[in-house]
């Protein structure tokens, strides 16, 4: 059994300490260990479906305030690069990351947006590997936006969620 949880400021962390469970924050200071690109050269998923979420997280990242969805000549340009991405990185043993993504990939509309989550952006954390913390997964897992304030931030709080929900999808499959 896997539990997974997702709170604002920290107010489980002790116990999931003392259950032997991963604490994991989200912060604009530090890296959160939570990195959907990592799944890009993962042989046991298919290609397609390594294309089409990594495609559906990038759409969720760009999206502008308001609005609901991408239009479908921007998806299919957004799907093109990611699908090139995975077919060129698929096989390459380090682990991934939105930086290697945008400086693999030709220019699209919204790129720039992509840029705030990657090193120099305001949110170049929130997707970064965290060194210090074992690559193993394990059955509890604490999510903490750590500070309410980044909480309300919108798009620090989407891109946390549609992270989680990435690699979620990642991890069944």
């Amino acid at each position: 059994t896997s539990v997974q949880i997702l709170d604002v400021g920290s107010s489980h962390t002790n116990t999931v300490k003392a259950l032997g469970g991963d604490v994991r924050t989200f912060s604009l200071s530090k890296p959160s260990g939570i990195n959907p690109f990592k799944y890009v050269n993962d042989q046991h998923i298919a290609i397609e479906d390594r294309s089409s979420i990594l495609a559906s997280f990038i759409n969720n990242l760009i999206l502008e305030i308001g609005e609901r969805d991408l239009s479908r000549d921007l998806k299919g340009k957004i799907e093109k690069e990611v699908i090139s991405f995975v077919e060129t990185y698929g096989e390459y043993s380090k682990e991934l990351t939105i930086n290697d993504f945008l400086d693999n990939t030709k220019d699209f509309e919204r790129k720039d947006l992509l840029r705030r989550y990657a090193k120099g952006g305001l949110y170049q954390n929130i997707f970064m590997p965290n060194e210090s913390k074992s690559t193993e997964k394990n059955a509890l897992e604490y999510f903490d936006f750590e500070e309410i304030f980044q909480a309300t931030d919108t798009s620090f709080s989407k891109a946390g969620m549609s992270a989680l929900i990435t690699c979620f999808n990642y991890s069944v499959l």
